[in-house]
């Protein structure tokens, strides 16, 4: 077992105070703290952003299935074996072009945009 190799199995077996003076804990955090605050942002304006547009209940009911189609799409991510810090950055890519799918404006965005957030949001 070489030192790189050591260093990895200490890295693991951190207790919380141990692991926030890593700088891989605050990395994650800052990510998850940004990629979860926009949607969950996007979450509860859902219903206030569809009503002003007159967007019906259709929309909230598709952002839920997105959201679960999400669920689904980490299951999947964990059990095909694929790195978890790639499916996180993929993810919040997508919804950061979900976000500005939706405050483009134009018509058909809301629902488009409501699709790759609730995705996202669901997978994280």
């Amino acid at each position: 077992m070489d030192n790189n190799d050591r260093t990895l199995q200490a890295e693991q077996n951190l207790n919380l105070l141990q692991a926030m003076r890593t700088v891989y804990f605050w990395t994650l955090f800052l990510a998850m703290a940004c990629g979860m605050g926009s949607g969950l942002a996007a979450v509860n304006n859902v219903s206030q952003t569809g009503g002003s547009l007159g967007s019906s209940a259709m929309r909230q009911v598709l952002w839920f299935l997105c959201g679960a189609f999400g669920i689904f799409l980490a299951v999947l991510e964990q059990a095909t074996g694929c790195a978890r810090p790639l499916f996180m950055v993929i993810m919040l890519a997508v919804m950061s072009i979900g976000n500005l799918v939706i405050a483009s404006g134009l018509p058909g965005a809301l629902y488009a945009g409501s699709v790759l957030v609730g995705v996202c949001y669901g997978s994280q």
